[in-house]
């Protein structure tokens, strides 16, 4: 049997290099100077918090007691904090400990703490241990690397290639307008669910007409809420999907319907537990609208701390039906 070359992950049978080799799937792209925090309960990952490396080492109690305000709606039990190419790593073995003890003040076990360069990883107790350098492996040896492809994820290489996903197109790339239905609104809602659902097993760059029916279909309650209550219900994965199609319509769809692509978006990319992409999705969809509903729902969720799964629990006590048509129907019939 070949024993892991760290003594320290021997004794605690936790190795955190399948999970240091994830951060850019979890956090949305390859971050630097960057702290880390991977919440769990159990072996379950339910958030992931990023901040700058500068104002840990500055202000590392404060940064902690932000954090944990963070997860306390997430029912966190473990923490693993890592410094992510910091500038100086043997600066962080101080930081580290102080943040480490606010979350242990706070009932919240460090189940590891560390720091990774481009290709190395190391924790504080590696020194006393006398361990040789441990190299990071490559990202298709870790399952939550293809656990997270597998929902979608896709980091970018650098935060501005993630702002660039949401970021309006030049003037002349977008629409002037969305029309929706015309006559018969019951039929053409019918005729939207069934289009949005092709696209996203399609997956394809929309095009004009796409962008159109997209933009029309986020923005009526009653055809988003039947697509979101069918892709949550029937695990089919599409959250990449749906990010990739909302944000590209986002960019191209006039003011008035910005917030409505934006909401939807936001909510593929909490789905995917990609907080970045959330994050950077709302701020543009409250920019055009702060008082959409949907958004404001995301931004209370995300600011808490609640886990993704929590969407699914909200629509679990929903049918198909009362998304499509309203849950007092049989009262107005």
């Amino acid at each position: 049997m070949n024993l892991h070359p760290c003594p320290l992950v021997r004794t605690t049978r936790f190795d955190p290099a399948p999970w240091l080799v994830a951060i850019p799937y979890l956090v949305g792209y390859n971050p630097v100077l960057s702290l880390v925090c991977v919440m769990t309960d159990g072996d379950r990952i339910v958030v992931v918090g990023r901040l700058d490396w500068r104002d840990a080492v500055r202000d590392p109690r404060g940064v902690a007691a932000q954090m944990v305000r963070r997860s306390q709606h997430s029912g966190a039990t473990g923490a693993m904090l890592v410094a992510v190419r910091p500038e100086s790593p043997a600066g962080a073995p101080a930081a580290l400990r102080v943040i480490g003890e606010v979350f242990a003040n706070s009932g919240v076990d460090v189940i590891w703490q560390g720091w990774i360069t481009s290709e190395q990883w190391r924790s504080p107790d590696c020194d006393g241990a006398g361990c040789a350098p441990h190299f990071l492996p490559e990202p298709s040896s870790s399952d939550l690397v293809l656990e997270l492809i597998l929902a979608g994820a896709a980091p970018a290489a650098t935060r501005q290639e993630v702002l660039a996903e949401v970021a309006p197109a030049p003037a002349q790339d977008r629409l002037p307008d969305v029309v929706g239905a015309a006559d018969g609104l019951e039929s053409w809602r019918d005729r939207a669910v069934a289009d949005f659902m092709e696209l996203v097993v399609a997956d394809a760059v929309p095009n004009d007409d796409d962008v159109a029916l997209l933009a029309a279909a986020c923005h009526d309650i009653r055809v988003r809420d039947t697509v979101l209550h069918r892709i949550t219900t029937t695990g089919s994965g599409g959250w990449g999907a749906v990010w990739r199609l909302t944000t590209a319509s986002m960019r191209r769809a006039p003011l008035s319907h910005v917030a409505s692509l934006g909401a939807v978006a936001a909510l593929a990319a909490w789905q995917m537990g990609d907080g970045l992409r959330a994050g950077e999705a709302l701020t543009r969809a409250r920019e055009a609208d702060p008082d959409h509903s949907l958004c404001q729902l995301l931004q209370r969720s995300l600011d808490g701390g609640y886990p993704p799964s929590v969407w699914g629990q909200v629509m679990a006590g929903l049918t198909e039906e009362e998304c499509r048509y309203g849950r007092d129907r049989d009262a107005a019939a």
